[in-house]
């Protein structure tokens, strides 16, 4: 269970997943098979492949015949970040977000967050996608009481207007800072962050 636990809490994002799956795969004997190129799997193989940083696909082939595969999506419903997400709001920064998959956006509210995913950076000339998950914490308020009299009789949100994770300007804030910090002096070209 512990294990289960920490891959879980590794896993932030399905590039988190797929990366830590296949190191788990290639600790235990699989080799990885490039998909735009031919395969020759031997019988009694161990084999797995990559797309995109998100999918990943694992089989093994069979000493006589036949053969086992195992698959599964990586993802789970969040907020994905909106491209140039930053607004700053007084003395915080809100992002802008759109739903990802059918959450149950409720159990986001007041609870620690991070922000996970991919980045893609040019250095020298060469394009390279690298995984990335914020060190800081993010928190999607929940609203008084006193500005929603009704919430413990129906709660009713919006993606769009309420559940804007938010971040502390006075701590050295700003998602736009990390992502540049962590690219490394080299042009951010694109990021995927949930």
């Amino acid at each position: 269970m512990e294990k289960l636990e920490k891959f879980l809490d590794e896993s932030k994002t399905a590039y988190q997943a797929c990366e830590n799956a296949a190191k788990i795969l290639k600790d235990n004997g699989f080799s990885e098979l490039d998909e735009n190129k031919k395969w020759n799997p031997e019988k009694g193989g161990k084999y797995f492949t990559v797309r995109d940083g998100s999918a990943l696909i694992a089989f093994k082939v069979g000493e006589k015949s036949g053969f086992n595969i195992v698959a599964s999506h990586a993802d789970s419903p969040c907020f994905k970040i909106k491209l140039n997400p930053e607004i700053k709001v007084e003395n915080y920064f809100k992002f802008n977000v759109e739903r990802y998959g059918g959450g149950i956006f409720y159990s986001f509210l007041d609870r620690p967050l991070s922000v996970a995913g991919r980045i893609i950076i040019e250095k020298d000339g060469v394009i390279q996608a690298k995984n990335f998950v914020s060190e800081k914490t993010f928190v999607i308020p929940s609203v008084a009481i006193h500005f929603n009299r009704d919430v413990n009789n129906a709660l009713k949100l919006n993606p769009q207007t309420d559940m804007s994770p938010i971040e502390d300007v006075l701590k050295g804030g700003g998602l736009e800072k990390d992502i540049n910090a962590f690219a490394d002096g080299a042009k951010v070209r694109d990021c995927d962050l949930f």
